[in-house]
């Protein structure tokens, strides 16, 4: 997808000391399903940097 991506990093939703990101295109939010208490996240990361690094693939793979 063209256009304007941005990457926000969240505590995980199942375990607080690991991380997950979102994704957010324009105007939308993309929906990974992944986790029941948030769809919006995705992944299980040891550190933030980690989750801001596997988002930033997720989007370049959008492309």
């Amino acid at each position: 997808m063209k256009g304007t991506h941005y990457v926000s990093v969240w505590y995980c939703p199942t375990d607080t000391s690991k991380y997950s990101f979102a994704l957010i295109y324009g105007a939308g939010v993309c929906q990974f399903n992944e986790f029941s208490d948030d769809p919006y996240l995705s992944g299980i990361y040891d550190s933030p940097q980690e989750a801001l690094e596997a988002g930033i693939v997720e989007v370049r793979n959008k492309d």
